[in-house]
């Protein structure tokens, strides 16, 4: 019996039996530098009668600009009114009226070929699609002055806040 014990594991060792092969990988990640949002140009509805509209598209001289930079990846874009999107002053709130072009994004900082409401924001394509990493915001929209609005200066303070997604 001794004899067959030896046999058998004389056979095992000799067919590969008892040899392990193993195989290895290794685990990566990629950490993304942060995403940065410098502010460009103000968006001015220019000087208005009261009663009058003022339109301004995003490919005007007076759109509202921001400037993006960042790595590779697809951005949220998100928009937000400190006064819920009216330009307050002296009188009644005036209200900044949105469309579906009333925002754009681009990789160049002369088109505007990607356009969105900015109330409802946008996802862009990959930010690496550009060569310095840079994507450009643009935004306008149209204002009503009432008839008996009362003269002076208004504002609104618009935020632009990307993140990868």
């Amino acid at each position: 019996m001794k004899r067959l014990l030896q046999l058998t594991l004389a056979f095992f060792l000799m067919t590969g039996l008892t040899t392990a092969t193993f195989a290895q990988i290794d685990a990566t990640a990629t950490v993304e530098s942060n995403v940065s949002v410098t502010d460009g140009s103000n968006l001015d509805f220019g000087t208005l009668a009261a009663g009058a509209s003022s339109t301004v598209n995003v490919g005007d001289a007076t759109a509202g600009t921001f400037q993006i930079t960042g790595n590779g990846g697809q951005l949220d874009l998100t928009f937000s009114f400190a006064n819920g999107g009216n330009l307050v002053g002296p009188g009644a709130d005036i209200a900044i009226n949105f469309d579906n072009t009333s925002a754009a994004w681009d990789n160049l900082a002369t088109s505007q070929s990607n356009t969105f409401d900015p109330t409802a924001g946008a996802t862009t394509s990959a930010l690496s699609a550009d060569s310095d990493n840079t994507l450009h915001v643009f935004i306008g929209g149209t204002i009503n002055a009432a008839a008996n609005q009362t003269a002076g200066t208004y504002s609104e303070e618009i935020t632009l806040t990307a993140a990868y997604n």
